[in-house]
C-alpha cells in the first residue's frame, strides 16, 4: 500500500471479506521495519484473520448503531413533541437527532474500544506463540509508537476512553512477559 505520499505513519491491516481478503502492509512500514519485524505485524494480523475478526466486529458494530439509533428514536421523539419540533423526521428535529446520537456514541465508544483492544490483545498473544520473536514483536511495537507519535504511556483513563489498541507499554510488557509455548505446557 503506497501511503508514503500522504503520511510518514506505518500501517498493517487485513480488509475484505471471502475472496477480496488481504493483507495490507503500507510502504512506509516495509522501508522502515527488519524482515523479523514484519514478520513479527504479519503474524498479528494473521491472528485477525484466525479469530475472525472482521466478520465479529462487523456484526457488533451494525448491533451497536442498531442499538444507540433504537435509544436516540426514544429519547428524540418525546423531547421533539415537548417542544413542539415536529414529527422525528422532520428538519427541524435533525439538531437535536444528531445531538442525542453524539452523546450516546461517544457513551458507547469506551465499551468498543474496550473490546477492540481484547481483541488486540489476543492478536499480539496470537503473534508472539506464531512467530516466537519476541524481541522482533517488542521493537517492532516501540517504532509503531513512535513513527505514528502514538503516546505508549496514557493514563488508564485516556487508554479506556480513546485507545482502540493495547497502549505501547501494554504490549512491551506482554512481549517481555512472554514464556516460549514449550515452557508454559502449552501445545499447538
Amino acid at each position: 500500500m503506497k501511503a508514503g505520499a500522504k503520511t510518514k505513519k506505518a500501517t498493517a491491516a487485513l480488509t475484505g471479506i471471502g475472496n477480496t481478503r488481504r493483507m495490507l502492509l503500507s510502504d512506509t512500514f516495509l522501508s522502515n521495519y527488519s524482515t523479523d519485524e514484519v514478520e513479527s505485524v504479519m503474524g498479528h494480523e494473521i491472528g485477525h484473520h484466525i479469530y475472525g475478526h472482521i466478520w465479529k466486529f462487523a456484526l457488533l458494530l451494525s448491533i451497536f448503531l442498531l442499538f444507540v439509533l433504537f435509544i436516540t428514536s426514544q429519547i428524540v421523539q418525546p423531547v421533539s413533541a415537548f417542544f413542539n419540533l415536529g414529527h422525528i423526521n422532520s428538519v427541524s428535529s435533525l439538531p437535536l437527532l444528531a445531538l442525542v446520537f453524539g452523546l450516546l456514541y461517544v457513551g458507547f465508544s469506551p465499551l468498543m474500544n474496550t473490546l477492540s483492544r481484547l481483541a488486540e490483545g489476543h492478536c499480539d498473544q496470537y503473534e508472539l506463540d506464531l512467530v516466537q520473536k519476541p524481541d522482533a514483536y517488542i521493537s517492532s511495537m516501540v517504532k509503531l509508537c513512535d513513527q505514528n507519535l502514538r503516546y505508549a504511556y496514557p493514563s488508564s483513563f485516556t487508554e479506556f476512553m480513546f485507545y482502540d489498541h493495547p497502549s505501547g507499554k501494554k504490549r512491551v510488557e506482554r512481549a517481555l512477559t512472554y514464556t516460549h509455548p514449550t515452557q508454559s505446557g502449552f501445545s499447538r
